[in-house]
């Protein structure tokens, strides 16, 4: 993982301290959002800068503390794709890691002592997410962030009564079961959001053992081609042969020769370049922002626009991207 952004409010600065000490020994890069003491102050202005560092993808977790854990949760939940777990004891922490995929723990400094915290962000830190049908379930969480968001750029108001005269919600009996279902009206996907749904299924045939990613290129709503990262073609996979780059203890972003396989973005630039499809103006969904190496191929293959749902911790990359005129945002 190789870096952590850690901020707490006067009632978490003491827990703060110390953590931080013990993430250093486990060779960690800290970035510490504060406080600098324990003088009262106001948690949102130390949740606000963690979550956003991690919805932007240049850190890939973080840690929150205050008195309760709650207002940090409250604050860092507002940010869609982040994902902030209250964590009292070991096993919520591992809980939160393997079912929810948690990026953001956050601590209760008044209830939790340094022993103790130490316990739950080691569990935290080395417990994987284990996808699947969990992976499911999470992409219907960033579904109802997207219809949230949609709603608000719309003016779209919540809560809106509908004809039963209730809360837009009434109840449908077939057979022995019963399904809720909404009164309004049904939302069908945007492109945006029918494109997004597919790259997730590209990434599902990834075979790496760090990070599974897709991506697609699409001109004029059709997809040109497709890629998802894994070993060149004829080559054992990563699954069978192991990870040179987790042996060697390389963080994400970094020494990306000695990797085995390609990036989801170079497979399907290849894949074009192959079949002899032109790039010009086409737009690339992926389910990571790319890194350097892909966003020069990205910038040289002449598409126009990048689209993407998770962040990836390279700062070159983002400038080369702007600096090349391309369209970038996370959707």
């Amino acid at each position: 993982m190789g870096c952590v952004i850690i901020g707490a409010d006067h009632a978490g600065f003491v827990l703060k301290e110390g953590l931080k000490k013990v993430l250093a020994e486990k060779g960690l890069e800290v970035i510490d959002a504060g406080t600098d003491n324990g003088e009262a102050v106001d948690y949102p202005d130390f949740a606000e800068p963690v979550a956003e560092e991690v919805y932007a993808g240049r850190v890939p977790r973080g840690i929150l503390v205050c008195g309760s854990g709650i207002g940090m949760s409250i604050v860092a939940n507002r940010f869609p794709g982040v994902r902030a777990a209250l964590c009292l004891d070991e096993d919520t922490a591992r809980m939160s890691r393997r079912h929810n995929d948690a990026n953001v723990l956050v601590l209760a400094g008044r209830k939790t002592d340094l022993d103790t915290a130490e316990k739950i962000v080691a569990v935290w830190l080395e417990t994987e997410f284990e996808g699947g049908r969990h992976q499911a379930r999470l992409d219907k969480v960033a579904k109802v962030e997207k219809r949230i968001i949609t709603r608000a750029e719309k003016e779209i108001p919540f809560g809106k009564r509908g004809p039963t005269g209730g809360c837009g919600i009434r109840k449908v009996r077939r057979g022995l079961m019963a399904k809720t279902i909404s009164t309004q009206q049904y939302e069908r996907p945007t492109w945006d959001e029918y494109f997004m749904d597919i790259v997730r299924l590209v990434s599902r045939r990834s075979t790496c053992l760090r990070r599974s990613v897709g991506a697609i290129l699409v001109k004029d709503k059709r997809i040109l081609a497709t890629g998802y990262n894994g070993a060149p073609s004829g080559l054992r996979h990563c699954v069978e042969v192991g990870c040179l780059r987790e042996k060697m203890n390389i963080s994400s972003g970094e020494r990306h020769e000695l990797c085995r396989g390609l990036h989801a973005e170079q497979n399907a630039i290849i894949q074009s370049a192959l079949h002899g499809v032109s790039l010009k103006d086409a737009t690339l969904y992926s389910t990571n922002h790319p890194c350097v190496i892909c966003a020069k191929m990205i910038i040289n293959a002449g598409i126009a626009r990048v689209y993407y749902a998770e962040g990836y911790r390279d700062r070159m990359a983002e400038e080369m991207l702007l600096e090349a005129g391309v369209e970038v945002a996370k959707i």
